[in-house]
């Protein structure tokens, strides 16, 4: 554990001191929502790897990457995001971790839970930032629950 806390401490020191990883989903320049669909049972290989490797080589390499989701409604779907400082950074951090030697290890494994990879949306904050636009509509307590009954 001890190890595993430094290395990460390492990583974030470097990445941070380089002015590369975003700090926040909310402070990157580019958002990518990813959507793989998997091969019946590549689930929990997939999640395997993400948690033992993949997460931290891509932190290392200079993305935010965020929580990988189960699809409620297609148990096949592994859905994930990552970000990135702007599309200069996320050019190079993806070159960094795809032509390195984490990547060359797992790949193979890590495809062969794949179908297809290619659902991917680019995103960006909108200009003006538009964060906060629709708290004064958020509904709350009983009239919340309401809502949902119907």
């Amino acid at each position: 554990m001890e190890q595993t806390d430094e290395r990460n401490l390492t990583s974030a020191t470097t990445a941070m001191e380089r002015g590369r990883k975003p700090v926040s989903f909310a402070a990157a320049g580019v958002v990518e929502l990813r959507r793989y669909l998997l091969h019946p049972g590549g689930f929990p290989v997939l999640r395997r790897l993400f948690e033992n490797h993949f997460i931290a080589g891509q932190q290392d390499a200079g993305m935010l990457v965020g929580t990988v989701y189960e699809d409620l409604d297609q148990p096949d779907r592994f859905v994930w995001w990552r970000a990135f400082a702007d599309m200069a950074d996320r050019r190079r951090a993806l070159e960094t971790f795809y032509d390195g030697p984490l990547w060359a290890a797992h790949r193979d494994e890590a495809n062969a839970t794949m179908i297809d990879s290619d659902d991917v949306l680019l995103l960006r904050h909108t200009d003006p930032p538009h964060g906060d636009m629709f708290a004064d509509r958020l509904v709350s307590g009983p009239h919340r629950a309401q809502r949902r009954r119907r």
